[in-house]
């Protein structure tokens, strides 16, 4: 994922930055683990303007 985001013309567009937090597809995840992803997003978005997911 990083590869693909460095290859992005980001001078141009935004400060771009990765979090990489699994592999599995969504069904393959626990509370536990969504849970902990959910305080990932809220640790960006006091960082960010924004989060995709």
């Amino acid at each position: 994922m990083a590869d693909m985001v460095a290859q992005l013309p980001i001078h141009k567009n935004a400060d771009v930055s990765t979090y990489q937090f699994g592999n599995k597809g969504s069904g393959g995840y626990t509370m536990k683990e969504l849970y902990d992803l959910s305080l990932a997003v809220d640790a960006a978005l006091e960082i960010y303007d924004g989060a995709v997911v």
